[in-house]
């Protein structure tokens, strides 16, 4: 007799869920919908004999009609012949939800041949109701029953079933195979780690079966059915609930292997929140899946295996931790993993597949996997800084960074310096140095290393060390306007008769603002007969964007056209003789330190700038170019500015107290100073 929707109170209700007699739970989908209302009755404080709210009425009448096609449903009650060849397993599946979970059994008989899967007994438990003051007792606790714990309990009751359909069988002889698409409960199983008193004492019953646990995925698991509830019509034509996956009638190396690193940092999460605090136990982890979903949201971290630099404090032991995770996924992960993972994989981490695949005879050795844990660091912060340099590259284009420093990619997708040291009997990285961004935590261990190797050298030793494998840019000094930040150039003309200088700031290399550039000078300082400049062939490492853009700049036909009315001659050192231009290139040097010195990490706006470059230029033009003598009756020493004006005196201001508190204000002291300060 079927339930029957006239009926109004909840006595009346389980009387007629009661008449749906299924003792091996074999329609648990449809049985589902009346247990789960049941339920809700109990929550909603329903009593026995009170009428049910028209809401509660319309919602068992459409369960009712879920249940109308139960007369006519039929079972074949033969699930397969045993003989004396036959070999039988019990293969179980599990599955939970919010409401429910559930285990449903097969009995899989192969005789020869021929295979044959039936489902034999299934049971389904709701979720537990607790009331309002246990839950919340239990969410202070952390005791909630969350979908980890349901899928844990349905893997407690899948075991209990398959034992039981074992020993009812008479088949304990058999093979028990437990099937489940909980990663949290494969790996409560896997962990060397304390677990928690709930996990625990289950994880402890579920190891005592014997079981083999393998993986399912979970659009092939049929007690997923049973969580979420089936009307009898459409039931009846599910193959996936009364015969299990197609695959179980194939061999077992057809059937679906558990993708061990697959693990979500959800899922790592909680299996964290699940051990036992009191003793620490540290396992390699996964980040693939936080991989995929950083490429959809391109949030890409490019560290690799997700290490954090900034957490070690030498590059030994950063590169030697990398080189650990090399191995160990060389070792034990990458053969395991699915193509479509690795392609993940390779597609956010581009260096990956050749460490992996190409090199890995390589990866496994000490030595090399060393190099490649290397490698990925100069990749990842290359891709950091520079990743619209290797973009414009890739695609054929010209960036600035490359006429600069005359860049290339190499056979692992590194930056690499090309210059004029190609030709040099150098090492291949001295020749062609790496290229790392200034600011990275990483080219700080990088020098740091430098400098403990040499013994705590001086920085020109360190420097020297350092770039016989890496090129670190100095980055340009930049001034404010508005909100944005621009490069400035800096013209410098010197008298080769008097050595004094002149400085002059301009945009851009463009002629025009050269131009106007030398006409402020000659208006100033009146017009020079002859002009030496270098052709910036010396920049060619460095700056091979500024070698075109000077070039541009002097054969203008404006600049040309000037200097021939003017009677300005103008004469070019030697291409690739920097050493004729000496003579200029000291007061570049004085300039540059000056500069740096003064500015520290202020951004001034162009009007602070052209006032210290008036002062920087005031006091270069100071320096003696006579000797110094010690004699008191000796001759004054005589400087530029002694040519420039018989009175120079200098206005510029000591350093503020907010300049002396500034680590980057460091004026240059002799031993007698610090001898005085003691």
């Amino acid at each position: 007799m079927l339930p029957s929707d006239q009926h109004t109170t909840k006595r009346e209700i389980l009387q007629d869920i009661a008449r749906i007699y299924d003792p091996l739970g074999l329609i648990a989908p449809v049985t589902f919908y009346g247990k789960v209302f049941m339920q809700k009755l109990w929550k909603a404080n329903v009593s026995w004999d009170e009428k049910l709210s028209p809401r509660h009425c319309d919602e068992w009448s459409q369960i009712c009609n879920k249940f109308q096609s139960l007369s006519t449903l039929k079972i074949p009650r033969l699930s397969g012949t045993i003989g004396k060849d036959s070999h039988c397993q019990v293969v179980v599946f599990n599955n939970a939800s919010i409401k429910s979970y559930a285990a449903a059994v097969y009995l899989l008989v192969k005789n020869g041949e021929s295979i044959k899967v039936n489902l034999v007994f299934s049971k389904m438990r709701l979720t537990p109701i607790q009331s309002a003051v246990a839950n919340e007792e239990h969410q202070k606790k952390g005791k909630k029953l969350t979908l980890p714990r349901l899928e844990l309990l349905s893997t407690v009751i899948g075991v209990r079933a398959g034992n039981f359909v074992k020993d009812q069988l008479k088949l304990q002889n058999s093979k028990l195979i437990v099937f489940t698409d909980s990663q949290c409960v494969l790996h409560f199983l896997k962990t060397p780690k304390p677990l928690s008193t709930f996990v625990g004492n289950r994880i402890k019953e579920i190891r005592q079966s014997n079981a083999v646990f393998r993986y399912v995925p979970s659009n092939q698991n049929p007690a997923d059915f049973a969580t979420r509830g089936m009307s009898a019509s459409e039931l009846e034509k599910i193959r996936l609930w009364w015969h299990g996956p197609e695959w179980l009638t194939l061999s077992v190396n057809s059937w679906p292997n558990y993708n061990v690193p697959e693990v979500s940092t959800q899922t790592l999460d909680y299996l964290e929140s699940e051990t036992n605090k009191s003793n620490k136990i540290y396992v390699a982890t996964n980040f693939t899946k936080k991989c995929k979903a950083d490429l959809e949201s391109n949030e890409c971290d490019n560290s690799p295996f997700r290490i954090d630099e900034k957490r070690f404090s030498s590059l030994q032991k950063l590169i030697r931790v990398t080189s650990y995770c090399v191995r160990f996924i060389q070792k034990r992960i990458w053969s395991v993993l699915r193509k479509e993972t690795q392609e993940t994989m390779s597609s956010r981490y581009v260096l990956i597949k050749q460490v992996f695949r190409e090199h890995s005879s390589y990866a496994t050795d000490q030595v090399h996997s060393v190099c490649m844990a290397r490698i990925l660091w100069e990749y990842a912060v290359q891709n950091r800084q520079h990743l619209n340099v290797l973009n414009d590259m890739r695609k054929g284009k010209r960036n600035n960074l490359q006429r600069q420093l005359g860049l290339q990619i190499d056979e692992w997708g590194l930056l690499r310096c090309h210059g004029r040291y190609s030709n040099a009997n150098l090492s291949f990285n001295a020749k062609y140095p790496k290229l790392i961004p200034r600011l990275e935590y990483f080219t700080h261990l990088v020098i740091k290393d430098a400098h403990e190797r040499m013994l705590h050298s001086g920085v020109y030793h360190t420097l020297a060390q350092v770039r016989q494998e890496y090129w670190i840019p100095q980055g340009p000094i930049l001034v404010k306007e508005g909100r944005d930040r621009v490069k400035f150039w800096v013209c410098l003309f010197t008298c080769l008769a008097i050595r004094a200088i002149h400085l002059e700031w301009i945009r851009n290399l463009t002629a025009s603002q050269f131009l106007c550039c030398f006409r402020r000078f000659v208006a100033r300082r009146g017009k020079p007969r002859h002009i030496i400049s270098d052709n910036a062939s010396q920049f060619k490492l460095t700056a091979k964007v500024l070698d075109r853009q000077w070039q541009q700049m002097i054969d203008s036909d404006e600049v040309l056209y000037y200097c021939s009315s003017e009677n300005i001659t103008w004469k070019f050192i030697t291409e690739a003789a920097p050493w004729q231009g000496g003579f200029y290139e000291r007061l570049v040097g004085l300039v540059k330190r000056a500069l740096r010195k003064s500015i520290g990490r202020k951004l001034l706006d162009w009007d602070e700038l052209a006032t210290l470059l008036t002062e920087i230029e005031a006091i270069i033009n100071t320096r003696p170019l006579t000797y110094v003598f010690e004699d008191f009756e000796s001759e004054f020493p005589l400087t530029p500015a002694h040519f420039l004006s018989h009175h120079a005196h200098l206005g510029v201001p000591g350093p503020t107290t907010e300049d002396v508190n500034d680590e980057e204000y460091q004026p240059n002291r002799d031993t007698s100073y610090a001898l005085e300060r003691k």
